[in-house]
């Protein structure tokens, strides 16, 4: 199964880091790191945004991404912390390289 996210409101148009952008969408975003177009997804379970790093991750011309998404953000409010559950292959709707 392919967890397909959707564009945010602002597209492919380039916006800083951290873009603030609904969980489950995907914006392209300037970032001191990792350069001026890279892609930010938002997790659709725990709302975490995180940049898919070109040194991990790659985006097809048709979106897809290699290898599978991962989220790793933990929720310390629960003892022990319980880390998301969120691991898929993903897809960027309307992503242009």
């Amino acid at each position: 199964m392919t967890y397909a996210f959707k564009p945010s409101a602002s597209g492919s148009v380039v916006v800083p880091y951290p873009a603030k952008i609904p969980p489950g969408t995907w914006a392209v975003v300037s970032d001191r790191t990792f350069g001026s177009r890279v892609p930010q997804v938002v997790c659709p379970l725990c709302c975490t945004p995180s940049i898919l790093s070109p040194e991990i991750h790659s985006v097809a011309a048709d979106g897809t991404v290699r290898p599978s998404l991962i989220c790793l953000q933990y929720d310390f409010s629960q003892q022990p912390p319980v880390r998301c559950t969120f691991h898929d292959h993903v897809i960027l709707e309307g992503w242009t390289p």
